[in-house]
């Protein structure tokens, strides 16, 4: 597959996981449309990654990849377990966290720090 392809389905990964977790973070009715977006959004992001990773011949000793795959397994970890359990003050802030967190790793991206 050519860049391109995983440049594209990396994008359209984050929306959908941006949307999805919005919708399960932000809402009072829960749906299990938005759980299952989130899910294959999340898996789709990894895959789109690792062949960004892989194409472009990244190591996996860089600092920032690194961050990277830690923000993603804690973005797919916590959000569905806040939206489960949380109280709507817990899902607030962690929308508030998840948010920050993502921003970060776009920074990561962008800076290769």
């Amino acid at each position: 597959m050519p860049i391109s392809f995983y440049v594209i389905l990396h994008i359209a990964a984050l929306l959908g996981l941006v949307s999805s977790m919005t919708y399960l973070l932000l809402m009072t009715q829960k749906t299990k449309v938005a759980s299952i977006l989130f899910g294959i959004c999340s898996t789709a992001m990894l895959v789109a990654g690792m062949g960004l990773v892989a194409k472009y011949g990244l190591s996996f000793s860089s600092p920032w990849l690194a961050g990277k795959l830690l923000i993603w397994l804690s973005v797919s970890i916590g959000v569905p377990i806040a939206a489960r359990r949380g109280s709507p003050k817990v899902k607030k802030a962690t929308f508030t966290l998840v948010s920050m967190l993502l921003f970060l790793a776009i920074l990561l991206v962008v800076y290769q720090i």
